[in-house]
């Protein structure tokens, strides 16, 4: 009986949660009329820093609801992502040099790696958040 290898179910395993998690931000995000990135500024002002996203404390349209669903889950699963995302990328590159993972499934790993990081930094998830 063939064993599987614990790197691949590693890289594949991560990588699928990197990737769920990037698109349902991403989803809620649209939804919620865009509320990350958050580019609102205390009295205009750059160096005050952004205003923190703010929960509706009673959301009555789709969008209300959305942009609350968008923080829960930048709360939880996305601050995650900090970890997870950067060690998906070292996991691919690790495992460039050994031949036990396939091409594309490293490949994958990188690719997924590389854009959830793009996003969480351009989005700025955490910061927004305060």
């Amino acid at each position: 009986m063939h064993r599987p290898k614990t790197r691949s179910v590693l890289l594949a395993a991560l990588s699928f949660y990197v990737a769920a998690v990037t698109i349902s931000i991403e989803i809620q995000n649209a939804r919620g009329g865009y509320p990350f990135p958050n580019r609102e500024y205390r009295d205009n002002d750059e160096l005050q820093g952004p205003v923190t996203m703010r929960r509706c404390a009673n959301p009555r349209t789709d969008q209300e609801q959305a942009r609350n669903r968008v923080i829960d889950i930048v709360e939880s699963f996305g601050m995650l992502q900090y970890l997870a995302a950067p060690l998906l990328i070292a996991l691919s590159i690790f495992s460039l040099k050994t031949r036990c993972v396939s091409i594309y499934l490293r490949f994958l790993g990188m690719a997924v790696g590389v854009t959830a990081c793009g996003f969480m930094l351009y989005r700025g998830y955490f910061t927004s958040l305060g």
